[in-house]
């Protein structure tokens, strides 16, 4: 018997109660916001980890897995640790569905917006 191999499409479901198609939207969303505060388009981001842009793209509209070795590139070539792009999309159902879920996404945003300033920063001084 072939084993099958666990795609985006499949219904599984986390310990955290989320299925398998709203993490990967999560952690697609958490790569666009990265991406967009860079000022990149798709196509730039595609380019400097050595994937189509509609790979991008389907990745950050939650419809393909990124898989380890794409997240470790999309990590490096955006300046963010891996557990930045990944553990949004393990969180509980209840974010963004009140005042305190959008004050963790507003403290999402600074921090994303303060490790970026500061590799900036690094970068201008190299």
């Amino acid at each position: 018997m072939k084993k099958e191999t666990r795609i985006a499409t499949r219904n599984g479901r986390s310990r955290t109660g989320l299925d398998d198609k709203e993490s990967l939207k999560r952690i697609g969303r958490t790569i666009k916001a990265v991406r967009a505060i860079r000022g990149w388009t798709q196509g730039d981001l595609a380019r400097k980890v050595g994937a189509s842009q509609n790979h991008i793209c389907n990745v950050e509209m939650g419809k393909r897995e990124p898989g380890i070795l794409l997240l470790l590139a999309l990590a490096k070539v955006l300046g963010v640790s891996i557990d930045l792009l990944v553990l949004p999309g393990m969180q509980g159902p209840a974010i963004g569905k009140g005042k305190e879920d959008d004050q963790i996404g507003a403290d999402l945003r600074n921090l994303l917006i303060g490790i970026l300033e500061d590799t900036a920063t690094r970068s201008k001084e190299a």
